[in-house]
């Protein structure tokens, strides 16, 4: 019988003992949670081909560098819009590959993620355009292509 009471104060004691800091820490991350929001992905480029693509959609979706910084592990660009907060960080993984970290604070609690995800995307799709002309500006084709099917 002593078992069975000792038992059931265990299980008390562990489900009230510890939810009022447990609580309050809670509702601390969750704040913080609302306001910022951080994604990660690993780009199979350097940091400079990375660094550039980036640059260069924040310009087209014309949001406002205010810092680019470069260091010998990675960079860090600092970007603003009316309303939010941007910080790019890049580091090199290997010399051809790279973690990007974009982390996002938005106003009033807002959480969408849909800044972030269409930064990633147009980053890809700007290195993937990159490296397709790479590929094709090659002068020999366009030689043999000439010679076999002359225009005249």
């Amino acid at each position: 019988m002593t078992q069975s009471r000792f038992f059931i104060f265990l299980i008390i004691f562990m489900f009230f003992s510890g939810c009022v800091a447990t609580n309050e820490k809670r509702n601390g991350l969750e704040l913080e949670k609302n306001t910022l929001h951080a994604a990660n992905q690993t780009l199979n480029y350097s940091v400079q081909s990375v660094d550039e693509a980036t640059l260069r959609v924040l310009d087209q979706m014309e949001i406002i560098i205010i810092n680019n910084n470069s260091s010998s592990v990675g960079n860090s660009i600092k970007a603003a819009t009316v309303d939010l907060d941007i910080l790019i960080e890049l580091t090199s993984l290997t010399p051809n590959s790279t973690q990007m970290k974009i982390e996002i604070q938005y106003p009033n609690g807002q959480k969408p993620k849909s800044t972030a995800n269409e930064i990633f995307y147009q980053i890809r799709q700007t290195l993937l355009s990159n490296k397709r002309v790479k590929k094709t500006a090659l002068a020999k084709p366009v030689e043999l292509i000439k010679k076999n099917f002359p225009t005249e």
